[in-house]
């Protein structure tokens, strides 16, 4: 059970000015040959929009298991994932709240050439100090969808800018390589972004679309165009890695 500490710094401004700073320590750290568990005790400085600086202490535990043959390019195998985030309760800070965040991937060849990749995604936030209401819980944990990453269709920040306690995401993808390293994907998204001011019952959004990529010695590169509902004018994106 090796132990180690480790600061970190980061600065950005995607949902607004944010400087965290902390130290995290690792208090278990197990591998195996298909899987991996290690738990981390955090105490973080967190400055939003030049605000006061607050304090977050955060325990995470985090679970993967793994069959893929190939991580950057997988063809076949799966890929479980499990994490749970607990910030402040006995731990003291400046928030109280819970965080579970899950990931199921599936890749299966088509033939001898293509693949089929699925993956699944789930996250759920809990605060208890404020009735689990959106906007007391940190823009930088909230749940969101849109993007190259997970619904193609919207932008970041598009579908739902405040952000939610509950996401569902699922997305469907057939790849093709073409010829050299030159290969193309048709893909589904689907996904739920929920929160107090939405439906629990509304329904999944989705878009479809196509895309071309590029094998680079440092992974695929790709660029993706997908349409809402499957029709209208199209959101491109492009990014470095397949979506998962």
């Amino acid at each position: 059970m090796p132990i180690n500490v480790k600061y970190y710094f980061d600065e950005s401004s995607e949902q607004g000015f944010l400087r965290r700073q902390g130290i995290k320590t690792s208090f278990l750290y197990k591998q195996g040959e298909n899987y991996k568990l290690n738990g981390q005790l955090n105490i973080e400085n967190n400055q939003i929009s030049n605000n006061n600086i607050e304090q977050e202490r955060s325990l995470e535990i985090n679970y993967m298991y793994y069959t893929l043959n190939d991580f950057l390019n997988p063809r076949n195998g799966q890929y479980v994932s499990l994490k749970w985030d607990l910030r402040g309760t006995l731990l003291g800070g400046a928030r109280s709240y819970t965080k579970v965040e899950s990931e199921y991937k599936y890749f299966i060849p088509i033939y001898s050439y293509a693949t089929f990749a699925f993956r699944a995604k789930f996250g759920y936030l809990y605060d208890f100090s404020n009735n689990n209401k959106i906007e007391f819980l940190p823009l930088y944990d909230r749940l969101y969808l849109g993007g190259s990453t997970s619904l193609r269709g919207w932008g970041e920040g598009e579908l739902n800018d405040v952000g939610g306690y509950l996401k569902q995401l699922i997305n469907l993808e057939v790849r093709i390589p073409m010829f050299w390293l030159i290969g193309s994907e048709f893909f589904i998204d689907a996904g739920k972004l929920i929160n107090e001011y939405t439906l629990q019952t509304s329904q999944f959004v989705w878009n479809a679309g196509y895309g071309i990529t590029f094998m680079s010695p440092i992974g695929p590169l790709r660029i993706d165009v997908a349409y809402k509902y499957g029709y209208g004018k199209p959101t491109i994106s492009n990014a470095l890695l397949f979506i998962f």
